[in-house]
């Protein structure tokens, strides 16, 4: 910037100044290079100041902090100077400066505004900044091989990802925006040219977006645009409404007008913000780039069979939840409710009728509402397990085995003399009497809280939870050591898809952690702002407390037809999926399993039926269109899913010296080089040798975009088996099974 004076500045004063306030001034070229008083900095010269012609000082910070800001700073009043434009002409200079992900300076948006007979005329133009000249390059081909990136990508990155992402027409709308502690962007260009940033989408995958546009019809159009394009890329987006305002045929009113001349507050931004978005249906892809996924919309009819049926209609008057969180949660609370006797069998391994669930949705998606009416009924039916067996906190393996302990009990031996002889008695003495009834759900409405937990360096609880899952036989190897056997636990946990892919780290989904649970799609349902109709609950208390207390068998296996249906989609339930939603998916025939045990409770059947299978798979296959929304093609392992959603987002292809830099370094070159091999070897990327500057040969990555994942068949599969019947004299084959393990 250049500056006239009505104090004379000079390059001497300024030095001055910068000098007296620490900030180090140092030759640089032509100019001085110095620390900027402003940003606090203490340890980059981001400040270059020189002198200008007509007795002007240039100054410049490359961090983009404000002219007066500097000024002001370095104790000069504001009013004392005024920028200079041209000879005779008063002027301004409005930049926008355009930074990567690793906050490097690329380009600024610029307004210039000049006074020509009594009247402000804008002008607007690009100009791009060159590190190694450090000067910018301005005029025709100033943006040339520039890649257009986001405004405000750093802070975008740095955000909250629950937070909604505020999008606007221009710059000076996102300053205003950004005020009110909400992330928010825009694209170069303004109206006209939505898709001018083809990066966008990629970085906005997974996140909630309100667009707010300029009231004008250009505006209006631009938005719808832009709405549109991110929604091919599976991204929510919707288009604020601001109040009062009217569209205009050009240079409408925009946010930054709202909040300027109306004086609206940063809260009253943020609801409008939150409010347009809050209730549109998810089609996003959570994580990765370029590959569109449509949420679970319903359960298929099947999982309704029978009693299961009739009580979620029942319930579903009193909750805003979607009918598959109140099924699953049901369901989990019968299994946890009948205890510890009723099982199925897999050879010698015994599968109790415990399951866990993460119940994953936005926030307010209905997930809470979902086990309230589940709780009223079957507290209802067992008093005992409502009032003590439902546990709402958990923070460590510990806290998990002493919810179960056994008895600990020690033998002390009495010695001594009596009548002249020596004697000896033992005795057994209680130094905790343990925990009685062992079943126990644990309701966790915060689980993103306990999974960070969970990392913690010696928590212990992944561990204890795949052992509650598995045998529930758990024990604590700590000086006091704590033991629990027969314990019959259960878990209903809520989570939102952004804390799911933050908190659950590679190791625990490739463990068997996460597979130990069944994911469940959870969108609010219904609206009710009474609280909905309580109905009865007498008639379902009275049959559940029948079934409880009369079940048929505690071994529960398939019938002659059930097991004609099962040896038809076994292969398909164990066969291997890759990445991380094949790990996710990797116990499918195992829930199946157990789902089908409970449903035939429901009927105090002694066997597994069809129906029972069929309305597992059905639960199950819901779970899996889940899995799939949230992890996709994920690998599993954070450099090759970078690389692989970097190479996306550039159809162009890039060199692997490029894909190293964009990711930021931090990890062994051999890491990179098998995340590269990996990715070409499952059919993610291939390379080409391209000729590059110089002449010389370079080989180029390039992604391959990935089809949607087939949808799971295995409901249509055992339905079609249903119907055919097994043949005449057909028995189950117990090889099939040993060879599809």
């Amino acid at each position: 910037m250049s500056f006239a004076g009505r104090e004379p500045l000079t390059v001497e004063l300024l030095y001055q100044r910068l000098e007296e306030r620490g900030c180090e001034p140092k030759r640089s070229g032509a100019g001085w290079q110095a620390k900027c008083p402003c940003h606090g900095d203490t340890k980059t010269r981001h400040l270059y100041f020189k002198q200008g012609e007509l007795r002007t000082v240039v100054l410049y910070c490359f961090k983009g902090c404000a002219f007066e800001a500097i000024l002001h700073s370095l104790g000069f009043e504001k009013d004392h100077f005024r920028l200079r434009q041209s000879a005779g002409t008063d002027g301004k200079l409005i930049t926008w400066s355009y930074r990567d992900a690793e906050d490097r300076l690329l380009y600024q948006e610029c307004r210039r505004e000049i006074m020509v007979e009594g009247e402000w005329k804008k002008s607007y133009f690009q100009r791009s900044w060159d590190e190694k000249s450090r000067r910018w390059n301005n005029g025709a081909g100033a943006m040339q091989g520039v890649v257009l990136v986001p405004y405000r990508l750093p802070e975008l990155l740095r955000a909250n990802p629950a937070l909604v992402v505020c999008l606007t027409e221009g710059p000076k709308c996102a300053e205003y925006v950004a005020r009110c502690g909400l992330p928010v962007t825009t694209t170069a260009g303004g109206a006209g040219r939505a898709k001018a940033t083809p990066s966008l989408p990629g970085y906005l995958a997974g996140r909630k977006v309100a667009i707010f546009p300029d009231y004008d019809k250009p505006g209006v159009a631009h938005a719808k645009e832009t709405r549109a394009w991110l929604r091919e890329y599976g991204v929510l987006a919707e288009i604020v409404r601001i109040p009062g305002f009217q569209v205009a045929d050009s240079h409408g009113d925009d946010i930054a007008d709202w909040m300027a001349r109306d004086l609206h507050t940063a809260a009253e931004v943020r609801a409008l913000a939150e409010g347009v978005v809050a209730n549109v249906a998810g089609t996003m892809a959570p994580l990765e780039t370029g590959e569109r996924r449509e949420a679970p919309v319903a359960m298929d009819e099947a999982a309704f069979y029978g009693l299961a049926g009739e009580i979620v209609a029942h319930l579903s008057s009193s909750s805003e939840s979607c009918l598959a969180a109140i099924l699953v949660s049901f369901l989990i609370g019968w299994g946890v409710g009948l205890g510890r006797g009723h099982h199925t069998r897999v050879g010698h391994t015994k599968h109790w009728l415990n399951e866990f669930t993460m119940l994953v949705g936005p926030t307010g998606g209905g997930k809470g509402s979902s086990w309230s009416p589940v709780a009223k009924l079957l507290s209802d039916v067992d008093g005992a397990f409502g009032e003590e067996g439902v546990l709402t906190d958990l923070s460590s393996g510990e806290g998990i085995v002493a919810a179960v302990r056994d008895p600990v009990v020690r033998t002390v031996t009495e010695k001594g003399h009596k009548a002249g002889k020596l004697f000896e008695n033992t005795k057994e003495v209680v130094d905790d009497e343990g925990v009685g009834d062992k079943r126990k759900l644990f309701l966790l409405s915060e689980f993103g809280t306990v999974l960070a937990v969970a990392r913690r360096q010696g928590n212990t609880l992944t561990g204890r939870l795949k052992e509650a899952w598995d045998s529930g036989r758990l024990e604590i190897g700590t000086k006091e050591r704590m033991r629990a056997t027969n314990a019959h636990i259960g878990m209903i946990t809520h989570i939102t898809p952004e804390e799911l892919m933050a908190r659950l780290s590679e190791e625990e989904a490739s463990s068997g952690f996460g597979n130990r649970f069944l994911l469940v799609w959870t969108m609010r349902r219904q609206l009710l702002p009474h609280g909905g109709k309580l109905r009865p609950l007498a008639d379902l208390v009275h049959v559940l407390h029948l079934l409880k207390d009369q079940v048929a068998v505690d071994l529960l296996q398939r019938d002659r037809e059930a097991n004609w249906m099962w040896e038809g989609i076994y292969q398909d339930l164990t066969r291997p999926k890759r990445g991380l939603f094949g790990k996710m998916i990797g116990r499918r025939q195992a829930h199946v399993l157990r789902l089908s045990a409970l449903y035939a409770t429901l009927e105090n059947a002694t066997m597994i039926r069809p129906p029972h299978l069929l309305a597992a798979l059905a639960v199950w296959e819901y779970c899996e269109r889940t899995a799939w929304f949230l992890f996709g093609r994920r690998t599993g392992i954070d450099v090759a899913d970078r690389i692989y959603t970097e190479l996306l987002r550039r159809p162009a292809g890039l060199p692997k010296s490029a894909i190293a830099e964009l990711l930021g370094g931090g990890f062994p070159a051999e890491t990179l080089f098998r995340s590269l091999m990996m990715l070409t070897e499952t059919g993610r990327i291939y390379s080409e040798r391209q000729v590059g500057h110089g002449g010389r040969e370079v080989e180029m990555y390039f992604a391959i975009p990935e089809r949607e994942s087939e949808e799971p068949q295995y409901l249509a599969k055992a339905t079609r088996r249903y119907e055919e019947g097994a043949p005449e004299g057909w028995e189950p084959s117990e090889v099939l099974e040993m060879e599809a393990e």
